[in-house]
């Protein structure tokens, strides 16, 4: 909870359709932190800086740098969990924000998550690049930066990487 005198602010980034909500709804039944769910959405898909087009509502309040400091805000009275979408969340997080949260990363194998995504939204290739994280392979999605701009702000010893390697090589 507590982590050098301040309090955790724990980010679990996401792509569509990896159970994202059981892990969050894990978290609301711990009862040790305040949950929040999806909140960079709100700029991604209503607000003036929007990303996606999905939506044809717009709020303006719903801005990245709104969504940014309500994050932060509570970070600092209790410790938080935050669940979003990394491609939701890449284009309005600085250096200095992901340098104040703890990161975790979930990732499912691509054929239940994918085949997952079809079965739920049959059309998400046409739309993989503006509306999925999921870019067609002719251009890197916004979501694939998030973890390299993360490793390089918390360095990992190689020998805590190495099981991890091996594990994903299985």
């Amino acid at each position: 909870m507590w982590q050098g005198g301040r309090v955790t602010l724990l980010a679990l980034w996401a792509m569509p359709r990896t159970v994202s909500t059981a892990f969050g709804r894990m978290m609301i039944e711990r009862g040790d932190h305040l949950v929040i769910d999806e909140p960079w959405s709100r700029a991604y898909y209503f607000g003036p800086e929007r990303r996606s087009d999905r939506y044809p509502l717009t709020f303006p309040e719903s801005t990245y740098a709104n969504v940014r400091a309500g994050v932060l805000a509570a970070g600092r009275s209790t410790p938080v969990f935050v669940k979003d979408m990394a491609y939701h969340a890449a284009p309005g997080l600085t250096s200095d924000d992901l340098s104040a949260m703890t990161h975790t990363f979930l990732i499912r194998d691509p054929r239940a998550a994918l085949s997952s995504l079809h079965a739920r939204w049959p059309d998400w290739y046409a739309n993989a690049a503006a509306s999925t994280g999921f870019a067609p392979p002719t251009s890197p999605a916004v979501a694939a930066e998030l973890p390299e701009r993360v490793r390089a702000l918390v360095p990992v010893a190689e020998r805590e990487l190495e099981p991890l390697r091996r594990h994903a090589l299985d």
